[in-house]
Order: structure tokens, then sequence, then C-alpha cells
């Protein structure tokens, strides 16, 4: 482990360069906390890693390179994230990771190359803006995840699908731009009052 917060609440994780171990920044059940401006390189599992009910805790401005997971929340409530950098060149990665969290707030973030952009998982309520996804495989998967926004976001550049929403209900896919995916820009499985509006559709 790089940095790890335990129990630990109103701290400030600033400026900081970590390299190498398997976990970068780790966060276990602290609240309202403030991870920004870090440089994180090469960790093995997750760049920044968030759980066990991390309430309240804002990450901005940081920049991930080459992690499994680039930044993971896990049974989290109304964490915000803005203006994060994600580039990757691991097979089988994820830019981001959002696990059984809800009420998160996602915006202004750049994925470059993750075998998947984000990947959201039985979580709800959480809004997802402004984002600009290049490369990979796939830009954004929903299982099981209901009353997410994805909103206002670029998915381009060879992926076989710009996002895939499964086994959900009232999901938001308004105002994107989808560029040359391979197979499909919208794909959705097994959904409920999912609303696809607004959007963009190049090179199909």
């Amino acid at each position: 482990y790089g940095i790890v917060l335990a129990y630990s609440n109103n701290n400030s994780i600033l400026s900081n360069y970590v390299e190498g171990p398997m976990y970068l920044i780790y966060a276990l059940s602290s609240f309202s906390n403030v991870i920004m401006g870090n440089t994180l390189k090469k960790g093995q599992v997750d760049g920044i890693l968030i759980e066990g009910y991390g309430n309240a805790t804002t990450v901005i401005n940081n920049s991930i390179f080459d992690s499994t997971y680039g930044i993971v929340i896990s049974y989290t409530f109304k964490v915000e994230l803005q203006n994060n950098t994600i580039s990757n060149s691991i097979i089988e990665s994820k830019g981001i990771y959002v696990y059984n969290s809800n009420f998160a707030s996602f915006s202004n973030f750049t994925i470059i190359n993750s075998t998947v952009g984000v990947y959201i998982e039985y979580s709800n309520w959480n809004n997802f803006s402004t984002f600009n996804l290049k490369g990979g495989i796939n830009g954004t998967q929903f299982f099981y995840s209901s009353y997410n926004t994805f909103s206002q976001s670029s998915i381009s550049t060879g992926f076989d699908f710009g996002i895939v929403l499964t086994n959900g209900t009232s999901n938001r896919i308004i105002s994107n731009k989808f560029e040359n995916a391979n197979y499909y820009a919208v794909f959705i499985v097994n959904a409920i009052g999912d609303a696809v509006q607004n959007n963009l559709f190049l090179g199909y």
C-alpha cells in the first residue's frame, strides 16, 4: 500500500507522487476526506480505492497511469469526483469501477485506453457528466444499476460498444457524442424505463 486512510475523517492527501504498490491510495471507512492533485502510477490493483462507507470524500485533479483499476468506489455514499485523468496500457483494465455506491457525482474526466472506461454495478442515483473516453473496448457499462445519468460526454475511437445498459431501471443517456463504435453505440438489454435522448451519433 502507498497511502492508507483507515477510519479517519477530515484529512487531506495532496500533491503526492506514488508509484508501484498494489494500492496507491486506499481509504477505508473514512469520511469527508480530500484526495487532490496526486500523480499515481503502476498500481498493480487500484490507483485510488475508497470503500467501506467512505462517505462525502472528494477526489479532484488526480492523474492516474497504468493501474488495473484507476478509481474504485465500493459501498460509498455521496462521493464527489472531478477533473481526474486516467490513462492505461494494461489489458483488462477499468478506468472507473463503481460498486454498490449511491449518489456519487463524477465530472470532467479524461479516460484513455482502459478496456472499459466506466463500469457501474449495483449502484443507483449516480451522475456522470463531461467525460472524454478514448480507446479501449467498451466505453461505459451499467449492470443491475438504476436511476443513473450519463450526460454531456464524448465516447470515441475503437470501442466495440459505446454504452451498455443491462438489467437496470430508469437510467438516462443524454446529450452525448458517440463516434465510430465497432458494433453498437448504445446497447440496452433487459431494461425498464431507460431514456436515450439528444445524443449525436457519428460514423455508423
